[in-house]
């Protein structure tokens, strides 16, 4: 309604943010050394994107999705 979005560096924080009423979409996660597993939720979630540090960081989100 205001515009706003979440701008996350965890899957902790991604949690957060939806439990906080964020609609996914509202949602980037931008932080470095993601685990397979906060991949894979923000994945799950279909969150708006990902902000990747990487070459490696996109193979890995790539085979993933």
């Amino acid at each position: 309604e205001a515009g706003l979005g979440a701008d996350c560096v965890s899957g902790g924080e991604v949690n957060r943010a939806i439990e906080a009423g964020f609609n996914p979409d509202e949602i980037a996660f931008a932080g470095v050394g993601k685990s397979d597993e906060e991949i894979e939720l923000g994945l799950k979630h279909d969150i708006f994107c990902f902000n990747v540090e990487s070459h490696q960081e996109i193979e890995v989100l790539n085979e993933m999705a």
